[in-house]
């Protein structure tokens, strides 16, 4: 089986064609999405631009290979952010598109262009199942104590998790300064 891996970031598109009996990479390449991908117009252009540098057929029904195309039978998404909601990989619909965007405060840089991402890939590969990973999965296993332990302040209390490095993005912090149940320092001298 041949598996499309598409890994977009907030400044470019990676794809890999990875075959599933030895892991190789069949066919690799790379797009720029410039400095900041959600000011990117036209993901469905870039994402088919990919593909064709990939040579990915648009297809299921073509053979394994005919000429330059390469058939795919499924593709995998890297979404930043799951939340609560996504703990494990899961097959991508609109009711799973709706969730990804929903979470989209949480990390803003990454979610919404995965989202695009995402319906631009449906919309070239339409008969190709489509599944989003999560980085944030692999904390989803952390205990509630860790949580607890992890979240800054009273942030536990108001609903959310350690989710790693890329958990919480600072602009999301930032919108609820007001709201917190604590006050912030004026000056940089009095964070200290």
């Amino acid at each position: 089986m041949r598996v499309l891996v598409l890994n977009v970031g907030s400044s470019s598109l990676k794809g890999s064609i990875v075959d599933t009996v030895d892991l190789t990479a069949v066919a690799k390449d790379e797009v720029s999405l410039g400095t900041d991908a959600t000011l990117r117009k036209g993901m469905e252009t870039t994402v088919r631009s990919l593909l064709s540098k990939l040579g990915v057929a648009p297809t299921l029904t073509l053979p394994r290979k005919r000429g330059r195309e390469i058939s795919v039978e499924a593709v995998g998404h890297r979404v930043v952010h799951g939340g609560t909601k996504f703990r494990s990989a899961v097959r991508v619909d609109d009711r799973v598109l709706k969730g990804i965007e929903a979470l989209a405060e949480f990390a803003p840089l990454h979610n919404p262009v995965a989202v695009a991402t995402i319906r631009a890939a449906r919309a070239a590969l339409p008969k190709v199942p489509q599944v989003a990973a999560f980085d944030t999965a692999f904390h989803a296993t952390l205990s509630e104590e860790h949580i607890a332990s992890t979240a800054s302040g009273g942030s536990a209390s108001m609903g959310y998790r350690s989710s790693g490095p890329r958990g919480v993005q600072p602009s999301c912090w930032a919108d609820r300064r007001l709201s917190w149940p604590w006050s912030w320092p004026t000056s940089a001298a009095a964070a200290r």
